[in-house]
């Protein structure tokens, strides 16, 4: 397969990080990019280029930061978009932090695809690679609402996106819990340290909950990178196989998915009657 170029979002730490090593090992190209240009001296080191870059920027310096991007290797085949964080807070309590959540996760995530656009357009090719979350649609964690919800925003964007523009491949994967920083004690305590005037008891939840699950999730970070390059480059596990819009990743978030799938199929056929019998009756019929 030929040499790919990737530009990938939010390689500080976690999945991004993880993402620019396995690219490295498999031979491709890559600009690792972060909101501090600092944080990346090791993938540097490593022979990644590196590209300060805040995905909430204004889409005017977006543009301008894809445009140095492109000057790299003078090309960007793959956009891999996973630059995000977890805001934790009850829906009636999130006040303004809500529009930060959007502001990262959703976005700016479409800005950067907005300011690549042009590239693509001209080369007539384009892959879109998205990390989103199996919380996006199929769970309902409490304090979760505004991730779940900027991720499930996000999402319906990349589906409108890919039947609108042909020449673009997209991927999205849904990580379940995988073993990185997401609910390490720096991340979450400034949100459930905070008094909260409803919800004291399942702030505790939370907060012991984040204790317990951190460095014991159940997904190995590693794995679920080396399967999506797979399936952008089409080898390894992903050989000979018809490459998804969407995929899962992770033992719970396989059991989770199907469960509600499962529900939702249930209730569909329970009510089949009432749910058809809302059409315009035609002829006497419903």
């Amino acid at each position: 397969m030929p040499q790919l170029v990737w530009l990938v979002t939010g390689c500080s730490t976690g999945f991004g990080n993880e993402f620019v090593r396995e690219i490295l090992k498999r031979g491709d190209k890559v600009i690792a990019t972060a909101r501090k240009a600092e944080s990346l001296e090791e993938l540097k080191d490593l022979g990644a280029a590196t590209l300060q870059l805040d995905v909430t920027a204004s889409l005017s310096e977006l543009e301008g930061k894809m445009k140095e991007a492109v000057g790299v290797y003078g090309r960007i085949d793959i956009l891999l978009l996973n630059a995000g964080y977890v805001q934790l807070g009850t829906v009636e309590e999130i006040g303004d932090d809500l529009l930060k959540q959007f502001q990262t996760n959703t976005f700016g995530a479409i800005n950067c695809l907005t300011a690549i656009m042009p590239h693509w357009r001209e080369r007539q090719s384009g892959f879109l690679v998205v990390n989103s979350s199996y919380q996006s649609q199929w769970s309902s964690l409490p304090m979760s609402g505004a991730y779940s919800a900027s991720k499930a925003a996000l999402d319906r964007l990349v589906t409108t996106f890919a039947a609108e523009v042909s020449f673009v491949k997209t991927l999205t994967i849904h990580p379940g819990h995988f073993r990185t920083e997401v609910a390490s004690p720096a991340k979450i305590d400034s949100f459930l340290s905070v008094p909260s005037k409803n919800y004291q008891p399942m702030k505790d939840f939370m907060t012991d909950f984040a204790k317990t699950i951190h460095g014991n999730q159940p997904g190995d970070t590693k794995k679920a990178v080396e399967l999506t390059v797979d399936m952008v480059r089409g080898e390894g596990k992903a050989k000979g196989k018809q490459i998804p819009a969407r995929i899962w990743l992770g033992s719970d978030a396989y059991k989770e998915v199907k469960a509600k799938c499962e529900e939702d199929l249930r209730v569909l056929e329970e009510w089949k009657l009432e749910i058809e019998g809302t059409d315009v009756s035609v002829n006497g019929s419903h």
